[in-house]
């Protein structure tokens, strides 16, 4: 029964992550390595989850619950995903983010320090204390830097099997269900929406075979908590957005929902642009994770 519900769950989302890549193949014209990269990282995430011993897959390998707030954890900020996970009430998080730490290698990183490689302890301690919490992760590759450095793993290293080695080396160590890539925070809630009906639209032609709901729960939506780093200051996400984004992903059953990040989650720097610290609005601490933080079910 376990491994069955894994797998479903699994199965989910590897569409999701493939439809995800499509889209950005289309819009980016992206290689077509990436999308084989892709393809290679679905695989091996649902070939080591079917992998793992019924004993295991109760403790170490958490079933995701179906729709899910899973805020990115900005790790190379100060603070612990267990205090954060504590004070904020969110329990699933987006670790951000993982890369080579220079061009040409094919060894994944945290954030690019080569003190921090995987396999490796970092986060260890931290994700089981999670995960005693009811909580998981999903390990994020990329971010902006690693795009403008060459440093993204799919950038960095030409052989495909060591690209796939990686991949396998976090699944391993960390005991995840899902891995992430490149995130593309949206704006304002009418935008966000828009956003979303578009790939709505775009994975109808790609499954022409799945129903509304189906293609509804394969989607998922990140938003930028308060100002971003526009600089007239024009694009902002209030919480008014955020309670809009709620109700539209109850009402279309979507997969995830997200913020750029739990560590911008409270009002401490008032007109600010795009501060990893804090979200550049009047609000009260972690405000748009509680309003989200009743979406995972």
């Amino acid at each position: 029964m376990i491994r069955r519900r894994l797998a479903t769950q699994q199965r989910l989302a590897t569409q999701q992550r493939l439809a995800t890549q499509q889209r950005l193949a289309t819009q980016r014209r992206l290689p077509i390595r990436r999308l084989a990269l892709g393809l290679t990282a679905a695989a091996l995430l649902a070939a080591s989850v079917l992998a793992q011993p019924a004993a295991q897959a109760g403790s170490a390998v958490r079933s995701w619950p179906r729709h899910v707030y899973a805020p990115y954890f900005e790790t190379w900020t100060p603070g612990t995903i267990p205090a954060v996970a504590a004070a904020s009430g969110a329990r699933y998080f987006s670790l951000a983010f993982l890369q080579t730490a220079a061009p040409g290698s094919c060894t994944v990183t945290w954030d690019g320090d080569a003190t921090l490689p995987i396999p490796g302890p970092h986060y260890q301690d931290q994700i089981a204390a999670l995960r005693f919490l009811g909580g998981d992760v999903m390990p994020t590759f990329g971010g902006y830097t690693s795009d403008s450095t060459g440093t993204e793993i799919a950038d960095s290293c030409a052989s495909v099997s060591q690209i796939a080695a990686a991949y396998q080396a976090v699944i391993t160590s960390y005991h995840v269900t899902r891995l992430d890539s490149e995130p593309a925070p949206l704006d304002m809630g009418a935008e966000a929406i828009t956003a979303a009906q578009n790939v709505h639209r775009q994975l109808a032609a790609l499954y022409p075979d799945r129903g509304p709901q189906q293609l509804w729960a394969m989607e998922g939506m990140t938003i930028l908590p308060g100002i971003d780093d526009y600089p007239g200051k024009t694009e902002i996400t209030y919480l008014g957005d955020t309670r809009r984004i709620l109700a539209f992903a109850r009402q279309h059953g979507l997969g995830l929902l997200s913020i750029w990040a739990i560590q911008r989650d409270n009002g401490g720097c008032p007109g600010t642009i795009d501060s990893d610290t804090c979200s550049g609005v009047a609000q009260p601490a972690w405000a748009f994770s509680h309003v989200l933080e009743p979406f995972t079910r």
